[in-house]
């Protein structure tokens, strides 16, 4: 009962923690001269706000109950240890500084690649706002040239079919297939 108490305390601590610090970095970036804006891609802010209050809350909520449990854990274990067997605890606790060290030198090369993880991402997002922002464009052109080759390409074949009884079944047919206004 006292680990889900904690672990609820957290999370909503976290959660709370992480919605303050994205009001005031949101505030501190409206704050900011235009020539900043000038240096930054269209989706990165909001791409790096987001990214880095989900770390906090991440860091807070999750992984801090976990890191006091676990330390409360081998604690716990070690005092056992030296309390049944000191010799052995003493004859293990070795093992303890290879992994602390091997702990530290991973922990360093995850802030280095997740540094550089958050700089992609943010750089990600700008990209696909500006691809998003051109379909939007893209795509008002490409309705805009469809109407005009439907209008001005597909009835340049069938006028060449003027004579033939098939000309009106065409025109008729292209009509029920979404192409009203023709013009022949």
């Amino acid at each position: 009962m006292t680990v889900y108490t904690s672990t609820v305390a957290f999370i909503y601590t976290g959660e709370h923690i992480s919605s303050k610090t994205r009001e005031q970095y949101l505030q501190a970036i409206l704050r900011q001269n235009i020539g900043y804006f000038d240096k930054l891609g269209a989706g990165e802010i909001t791409t790096r706000i987001s990214a880095d209050t989900n770390l906090i809350q991440e860091g807070i909520s999750e992984k801090i109950s976990l890191t006091l449990a676990a330390v409360a854990s081998f604690l716990g274990a070690f005092i056992i240890g030296f309390v049944k067997s000191w010799k052995l605890t003493l004859i293990l606790s070795c093992t303890f500084v290879m992994i602390m060290s091997i702990m530290g030198i991973s922990g360093g090369l995850i802030v280095k690649f997740s540094k550089q993880n958050i700089s992609s991402y943010a750089e990600g997002g700008t990209v696909a706002e500006e691809v998003l922002c051109f379909l939007r464009l893209a795509g008002t052109q490409l309705t805009r040239l469809s109407r005009s080759f439907l209008l001005f390409v597909i009835p340049k074949p069938l006028a060449l079919r003027t004579s033939s009884p098939n000309y009106t079944m065409s025109i008729s047919r292209l009509r029920r297939n979404g192409v009203s206004s023709l013009r022949l």
